[in-house]
């Protein structure tokens, strides 16, 4: 007898199971093709999600060449490349590579007040690649300065600023709009001439305006700055014992107002020598030093007064010079 199986009650429950199972496969393969935006797809080097890129200075920059000097508390420093560096969570560091030439006569290393300004903030962290080098005196050394900044920081108007803001401050810009370069290079100033007062010569050889002390490591407050004038002495006969010595107030110098100032009073400006028993001998290599106002254009004058005329009398004799 034949047995339909469509019809037949057991022929039907196999055919509805086979129907069941074809259905689940397909959903299966429409799952695991499907997916949605929430399954990653794969790139070329595999399944890991790629790492961020390093962000980049402003501009689209991340190094500059900066290629200038500053002088500051008895340094010259010139700066090369800087280059800034991100880190996690929006952090960076910028880097300044950095020459540093000790213009005193001991060891030190650089401890002047830091500053980085960018887009109107202020970074005076140090971050942990600042090398600050010991250096002996009158030699260099390299170094690199370090600062610890944030994604908002960019190279084209950052300047670096250098000193305490009650002293006189240098100014480095580090791109094209940073700020006005103030690199508080010393400067010459033409003064020469033979100052007399009685028994005893001065020849003026020079002058230099600053405004630091190299020997001191210090630098000179805000608004002012240190002039130094150095000369020969030749003391000759007729200076009575007693009066044989060249001393701070030996000398003075007068101001474009009339007024006049004593040698700077810091233990390394003045002067003090012994003049008794040097008659017709030059004694070379003095100088002393005094503090003037800053702007420092005008007329001024090297003044020698002291005990130095016929018995012993006061004398006192001028050397008139410009400061352009």
């Amino acid at each position: 007898m034949h047995i339909d199986s469509e019809t037949h009650p057991i022929g039907w429950l196999r055919h509805a199971a086979l129907l069941a199972a074809t259905l689940i496969a397909v959903l299966a393969l429409a799952a695991c093709k499907g997916g949605g935006d929430k399954t990653p797809t794969p790139t070329d080097g595999g399944d890991e999600t790629p790492e961020a890129s390093p962000t980049t200075a402003a501009g689209g920059e991340d190094t500059v060449q900066v290629d200038e000097s500053f002088w500051h508390a008895g340094w010259k420093v010139t700066l090369g490349e800087a280059a800034l560096v991100a880190g996690d969570f929006g952090s960076a560091t910028v880097t300044i590579e950095a020459t540093f030439e000790n213009l005193g006569a001991s060891d030190a290393s650089f401890d002047s007040q830091l500053a980085l300004t960018s887009g109107g903030q202020s970074y005076t962290d140090s971050a942990l690649e600042q090398e600050l080098p010991n250096v002996p005196g009158g030699l260099s050394g390299k170094g690199v300065f370090a600062f610890s900044v944030d994604e908002e920081f960019g190279f084209d108007d950052a300047t670096l600023i250098i000193g305490n803001p009650d002293n006189n401050q240098a100014k480095v810009p580090l791109g094209p709009q940073g700020d006005d370069l103030v690199s508080l290079e010393p400067r010459a100033i033409t003064v020469s001439g033979q100052v007399k007062a009685g028994a005893l010569t001065v020849n003026v050889e020079g002058a230099e305006l600053r405004a630091d002390l190299p020997e001191k490591h210090s630098e000179v407050e805000k608004g002012h700055l240190a002039l130094t004038i150095r000369f020969t002495a030749t003391p000759s006969a007729g200076i009575q014992i007693g009066q044989g010595v060249l001393q701070d107030p030996n000398v003075a110098l007068k101001l474009p107002d009339g007024t006049a100032v004593a040698v700077r009073s810091d233990g390394v400006s003045g002067v003090n020598e012994l003049l008794q028993g040097k008659e017709g001998t030059t004694i070379p290599d003095l100088s002393v030093r005094f503090e003037i106002d800053d702007p420092p254009e005008g007329e001024y004058a090297f003044v020698l007064k002291g005990k130095y005329g016929p018995g012993g009398a006061d004398v006192q004799g001028e050397l008139p010079f410009t400061i352009p």
